[in-house]
């Protein structure tokens, strides 16, 4: 005899049902206000709340910068890694390379950026201001 799950179990359950029906019939994901309206949320904070929680779990993903990003992950494998190396032009005319390596759902889109000032006193040599920053493949 299984545990019975509590009400906010059971909402979670019917957001993620949702959430992949959606994606399957439209080809893209829906609006906060669109999960809302199909599981009796009326609050657009109570979405959010439970897509938080969604998420903390690891069962959608979502970018709330920008509309229709949440997706859901069902299956270990829709998880990728991507791999750059990233270049940062230096002010003296020097270039430094990370490799960087990123998990993410499959689905989820990825930006990443580099802003700031590199801190001289944590690195072996001389290191001049940062002028630019571009991903390389090389």
């Amino acid at each position: 005899m299984g545990l019975k799950k509590t009400a906010a179990e059971q909402r979670c359950d019917e957001i993620v049902a949702f959430i992949s029906d959606y994606v399957l019939r439209n080809g893209y994901s829906p609006t906060f206000r669109e999960v809302g309206e199909a599981v009796g949320l009326h609050s657009p904070s109570s979405v959010s709340k439970y897509l938080h929680r969604l998420a903390e779990e690891g069962r959608v993903f979502f970018d709330e910068s920008r509309p229709r990003t949440i997706s859901t992950v069902d299956r270990r494998d829709d998880i990728e890694t991507i791999s750059r190396r990233i270049c940062l032009e230096m002010a003296d005319g020097g270039k430094l390379y990370m490799d960087c390596h990123l998990q993410k759902p499959r689905a989820a889109p990825v930006s990443v950026c580099f802003d700031g000032i590199l801190d001289a006193k944590s690195m072996r040599g001389k290191i001049g201001q940062v002028v630019g920053c571009t991903a390389s493949c090389d």
